[in-house]
């Protein structure tokens, strides 16, 4: 059976799945960025939604555990 931990860091443990998706968000982003610029658009924007994308998942993210994980953990 496969680790489904990639690497090691310290405390910080990355997992496969995480470099997978990582790995599929950036081949979307550049993909994005040869579309752009074959339909005469600026790529800038796209990249700067991805940055906002993925800060607001973030973050909506943790507020999603905060919220389901109220009750035992922070009772």
């Amino acid at each position: 059976m496969i680790d489904p931990i990639a690497i090691h860091l310290g405390p910080i443990e990355v997992h496969w799945y995480g470099i997978i998706i990582a790995t599929a968000v950036l081949a979307g982003a550049l993909l994005g960025t040869v579309e752009a610029r074959r339909r005469g658009e600026d790529p800038d924007k796209g990249w700067s939604m991805l940055l906002l994308v993925i800060v607001t998942s973030i973050v909506a993210a943790r507020l999603y555990h905060v919220i389901h994980e109220w009750g035992p953990v922070y009772s």
